[in-house]
């Protein structure tokens, strides 16, 4: 196979997920997180967001807090905001305000400015100070 480019690859790691769908499904079933967070622990963040997408919603929510926060975080990036809203609703507290305080601050404006705005403002309220300094509602200390 010649790699013109990074594309080969890419699409080897999302055949690979796809084909480790199952296994992983038997790995949540038998409660081994250890072992999940390894699986994922070297995979690029859009590889695992795919893996994600093609699971069942409560899996999906183990997947996510399995991982280290830095790359739940990654991995939170690539959702689409529909995906990132419908994992919010999901999961801990103290998950959500780890994600947001992690994201890109391009990434978590996006994401704020696709809810409602009460819910927006609710999630302002968990980053850090310094964090908040840097969202994109100036009317918040």
């Amino acid at each position: 196979m010649v790699k013109l480019d990074g594309r080969c690859s890419a699409n080897r790691s999302l055949m690979v997920g796809k084909i480790l769908i199952p296994e992983i499904k038997s790995m949540i079933d038998a409660r081994n997180f250890g072992a999940l967070r390894e699986l994922f622990r070297e995979w690029p963040p859009a590889d695992v967001a795919e893996v994600i997408l093609d699971m069942e919603e409560n899996d999906q929510v183990i997947i996510f807090r399995v991982l280290p926060a830095a790359l739940a975080a990654d991995v939170f990036e690539y959702l689409d905001v529909e995906a990132q809203q419908q994992l919010l609703r999901a999961m801990a507290h103290e998950q959500v305000v780890s994600i947001l305080n992690e994201m890109s601050p391009d990434d978590r404006t996006a994401l704020l400015e696709e809810m409602p705005s009460a819910a927006a403002r609710q999630l302002i309220r968990l980053l850090t100070p310094d964090e908040r300094r840097g969202s994109s509602d100036p009317s918040l200390p």
